[in-house]
């Protein structure tokens, strides 16, 4: 897979809930791969959210 499809990025990245298996699958699918999981990277309402890069 070519970042950005031949526009010169070197790198795309996407972060998904842990739980959003669906989010997952549709990153996944044109070839992303998964890098890290990484507990409390995102906060909302004050509450850590554990995120996958992807």
């Amino acid at each position: 897979m070519t970042a950005g499809g031949g526009r010169g990025l070197d790198r795309i990245e996407a972060s998904t809930h842990l739980r959003n298996l669906g989010a997952q699958h549709v990153l996944l699918k044109p070839g992303f791969q998964q890098i890290r999981v990484a507990p409390n990277y995102l906060r909302i309402v004050g509450t850590g959210r554990i995120t996958i890069s992807i």
